[in-house]
């Protein structure tokens, strides 16, 4: 325990007793605030501080973003029993009876240390009862995107006042080198023209918590984009990443005009990031217009590194050597579609022509697609 700024002494009488007494008015967090410490006369005791370890062990208890917290300490404060505990009534009746709105029925520190709920706690908390860094470190802003890689959200952090984009895999059995190795080559991947990754995590949660956690996620944004079915719902791997609210493809969709050194400056930005990319040992291998985000300033970042292929035996990746053909079917190089798919980096300069052609030149999707395939066909 720190930070005794404010502490004030008990009031104690004859027998040891201690009295409520007046006290300052708004002095604490009001998050953690007793109901009598808000009083316009403030009368209380000791017992505040026990009304707060109840709002503690409730957040220690359950995953919650700042509002849900608001929303449930206040239901203690007004002596309502709040949502979220009904899986764990044991663990509920040891909350309230800390965080009971009337001081005189709270318990003192001796009889909190004699109580059953520290001597057999697995009897409190079962396995549902899941603690998530994501739905308690970040307040969810807004859902970006979502498709078939998985959800990307504007969140909030509370550790340290910066909103972020989380991205959220699924990590599939059968594929789990997918996820894992995307997140080893991002930490690599430090340059102005690569969206940041921080850090990642991994998360287990309970049979049915995730999606049920979306779900409520969803209707509160009115999101209907994503669907609710995990093949593995055990496992999800998480990336805390630098903030791009835009992509190139709808930047495209958006603009039918071109300037020409707006996007000549964006080529450069985008062969630079490449260049970076190749000489890291790394094949992008899926350049598209989707995976190139426009940060606050305009500036153009690349992303979506989930296939991207390192050889580390190899010096020279723009060598063709078999390797998996990935990637999205419209950006493909010619050489990295077939069934023997014998390919270097050269895939990823392919993709680079391609989307240069839609950055000078205002293109519908059907002249685009016969563009892209006669140039495949030489």
């Amino acid at each position: 325990i720190c930070d005794l700024g404010i502490v004030a002494d008990r009031a104690i009488i004859n027998g040891g007793q201690e009295i409520a007494q007046l006290r300052t008015l708004g002095a604490g967090s009001v998050m953690y605030m007793a109901p009598e410490q808000s009083l316009a006369i403030p009368v209380y005791s000791s017992k505040t501080d026990i009304f707060a370890l109840g709002l503690i062990l409730a957040e220690l208890c359950k995953p919650m973003n700042f509002d849900e917290k608001f929303v449930i300490f206040n239901k203690y404060r007004r002596g309502h029993l709040s949502e979220g505990f009904e899986h764990m009534p044991e663990l509920e009746n040891v909350i309230t009876w800390l965080a009971n709105r009337t001081d005189t029925l709270r318990p003192d520190c001796e009889e909190i240390l004699q109580h059953d709920f520290l001597a057999n706690p697995e009897r409190y908390i079962t396995e549902t009862a899941f603690m998530s860094r994501f739905r308690s470190q970040f307040e969810v802003k807004s859902i970006i995107v979502s498709g078939a890689f998985g959800i990307v959200f504007e969140a909030y952090s509370s550790v340290d006042n910066i909103t972020y984009a989380i991205k959220r895999e699924e990590i599939s059995k059968n594929n789990e080198c997918f996820e894992i190795r995307e997140a080893n080559i991002l930490s690599n991947l430090v340059h102005p023209g690569i969206v940041r990754c921080y850090e990642t995590w991994i998360e287990s949660p309970p049979e049915g918590w995730q999606i049920e956690t979306d779900r409520q996620l969803f209707r509160k944004f009115d999101y209907e984009g994503f669907s609710l079915y995990y093949r593995n719902r055990h496992r999800f791997i998480y990336f805390k990443m630098e903030l791009c609210m835009t992509s190139l493809t709808e930047w495209l969709n958006l603009h039918q005009s071109r300037n020409l050194e707006q996007t000549k400056m964006w080529l450069k930005q985008i062969v630079t990031a490449v260049a970076f990319i190749h000489d890291k040992g790394i094949i992008h291998r899926n350049l598209k217009p989707s995976n190139i985000l426009f940060t606050q300033n305009n500036d153009v970042k690349i992303g979506g590194f989930g296939i991207a292929s390192r050889d580390e035996k190899r010096e020279d990746i723009s060598d063709n050597i078999t390797r998996t053909n990935v990637g999205t079917a419209l950006y493909m190089a010619p050489e990295q579609a077939s069934v023997f798919a014998l390919y270097g980096s050269k895939v990823d300069v392919f993709s680079i022509g391609l989307i240069c052609i839609e950055l000078f030149i205002t293109i519908n999707f059907e002249i685009r697609t016969e563009v892209f395939d006669d140039l495949r066909r030489g």
